[in-house]
């Protein structure tokens, strides 16, 4: 007993889209890898900004005294 073309047609669409599909997964998860790499890379950097920033407000407050500064004109208001 042999299928009919109509359904090994059918069968080798079904297998065909299966491999295609598994081929689509394993690209996201590949990409899902890259894109969790580049967050922790961004995330450490934030951090180290984080820590810049710290650093400067610091010099900054032992220079001028507490206060208030506005980025743009970048006048300092004493406390």
């Amino acid at each position: 007993m042999k299928f009919t073309e109509q359904e090994l047609k059918q069968l080798k669409s079904i297998q065909s889209k299966y491999n295609d599909y598994t081929l689509q997964l394993g690209q996201l998860e590949l990409e899902l890898i890259e894109l969790k790499q580049r967050k922790q890379q961004i995330e450490e950097l934030v951090l180290k900004l984080r820590t810049e920033e710290i650093n400067l407000a610091t010099e900054l407050t032992k220079k001028y005294g507490k206060g208030t500064i506005d980025i743009n004109t970048g006048e300092f208001v004493p406390q």
